[in-house]
């Protein structure tokens, strides 16, 4: 395999598709933006609720995200 620094490699597309396509399928208020999963509501409750939602599903499958405190 060659390896080339102007060679695109497909793996940030494969992420997105997955988490799009299997982790939040079927979740109101939860959207994925390249690494990022976006959580909204029309207010603090929905939202909330929304959260809750995508975190059993995280836990269901196993899934781990970054500590918030530790983003930057």
């Amino acid at each position: 395999m060659v390896n080339c620094s102007y060679c695109r490699t497909p793996a940030p597309e494969i992420f997105h598709f997955i988490v799009e396509h299997d982790v939040l399928r079927g979740l109101q208020g939860v959207r994925n933006t390249q690494d990022d999963i976006l959580v909204y509501g029309i207010n603090d409750d929905h939202h909330n609720e929304n959260l809750m939602e995508l975190i059993k599903r995280l836990e269901e499958l196993g899934l781990t995200v970054h500590d918030p405190d530790s983003v930057c």
